[in-house]
């Protein structure tokens, strides 16, 4: 597998240098519950990971390509795992770009997103366009790095069915059954990119904490699986696209603690109430400041469904969710300059003007667990 890792690094390495920005950029794209995000690298250089919700893959997909050039190809095109609300997009981009190499989990789903998924991705691998890496088939090693010009791509964590979660469940040992969708979501992929000193954490949907456990319950799942090897693979990073769009089953307090990020992005959306209040209070008892979480429902869907501008303090409230979220309207952007100067914020700046800023977040939870 080492072999192959490397043949695609060399791959990557003598793709075309046309003139692009001299700065990295990673688009998370509001694609309501689910996640989408493309990643832009100088020297001509690109990353999908996520291709979205199925309900909005025409919005996604146009997001996507809009940052990709006709003439340019997808360098490395990742669908964390299974679930329809990451790939939904997936097919539309194979219409209308080349991919040159796919990493995904392979886990059969029988959703009409990931058939279609699926049917694109063989396609283009029985052409000849694109080397597909099928964790299904052949496990990754942990560590395998895919080079994009000046920033390197790390895969920490992946398996199209991992055993460690949902053991003693009925039917655990196959993870098509409805029952074992924390199982898909805890063998999602997880890569680091580090670019000019700095580094953005992608998660999937990965799992680390039973839902409604202590705030410093130990990890479990993935979260505890990347702690067992942050020594040899770091997981610390700048910035984090927090696990599973903010669910109460992820981002455990030692998991946090381990990555310290500066900035949180939740990628999430009203179909689930995520991110729930609990996860924010996890990260903001790690001092990470309410001013430096985003979200992709920004003031959409809060509270008992009023107006958010004189509702604000219901953001982080979901007794009652109004299940109203826009969207396309709160794309964050992640920035990173040559020079390792780091700029987060929401594409459309008028998105702040919501109200979140005033937002007064109940005293976090999660103190206890400060000096684990």
């Amino acid at each position: 597998m080492m072999v192959i890792a490397r043949t695609v690094i060399f791959v990557l390495i003598l793709a075309p240098l046309p003139a692009a920005a001299q700065h990295l950029l990673t688009r998370v794209i509001d694609t309501g519950a689910g996640h989408a995000s493309v990643t832009v690298i100088p020297g001509g250089f690109y990353m999908v990971y996520d291709t979205g919700h199925w309900n909005h893959d025409h919005l996604v997909s146009k997001q996507i390509l809009a940052l990709i050039p006709e003439s340019e190809a997808i360098d490395l095109l990742v669908l964390s795992h299974s679930d329809a609300d990451h790939l939904g997009a997936t097919d539309e981009i194979f219409q209308r770009r080349q991919v040159r190499t796919v990493l995904r989990t392979g886990l059969w789903r029988g959703t009409q997103a990931w058939r279609e998924a699926d049917h694109a991705i063989r396609h283009a691998a029985e052409t000849g366009a694109t080397a597909v890496f099928n964790l299904r088939r052949n496990q990754i090693a942990p560590g395998t790095g895919f080079q994009l010009g000046d920033a390197t791509v790390t895969f920490l964590a992946g398996d199209d069915c991992p055993n460690h979660y949902d053991h003693d469940l009925p039917g655990s040992g196959d993870c098509t059954k409805p029952n074992r969708s924390k199982a898909r979501n805890a063998g999602s992929i997880v890569l680091r990119l580090e670019y000019a000193g700095r580094s953005i954490l992608f998660t999937g949907d990965a799992v680390g904490r039973n839902d409604g456990s202590p705030a410093c319950a130990a990890p479990i799942a993935t979260e505890a699986e990347l702690l067992s090897r942050q020594d040899k693979f770091p997981i610390d990073s700048d910035v984090i696209i927090a696990p599973h769009h903010g669910a109460d089953n992820a981002s455990s307090t030692e998991f946090i603690q381990a990555v310290s990020p500066t900035w949180v992005i939740f990628p999430a959306g009203s179909a689930h109430r995520h991110p729930r209040q609990s996860t924010a209070e996890r990260y903001l008892a790690q001092r990470i400041s309410l001013t430096r979480i985003l979200r992709t429902d920004l003031c959409d869907n809060e509270g008992m469904g009023g107006d958010p501008k004189t509702n604000a303090d219901d953001e982080w409230d979901y007794k009652a969710t109004s299940n109203r979220d826009s969207v396309g309207d709160d794309d964050i952007n992640i920035i990173i300059q040559a020079d390792g100067t780091l700029n987060v914020k929401y594409l459309d700046a008028a998105t702040v003007d919501c109200g979140i800023a005033e937002v007064a977040v109940p005293n976090p939870s999660g103190g206890e667990c400060l000096d684990r």
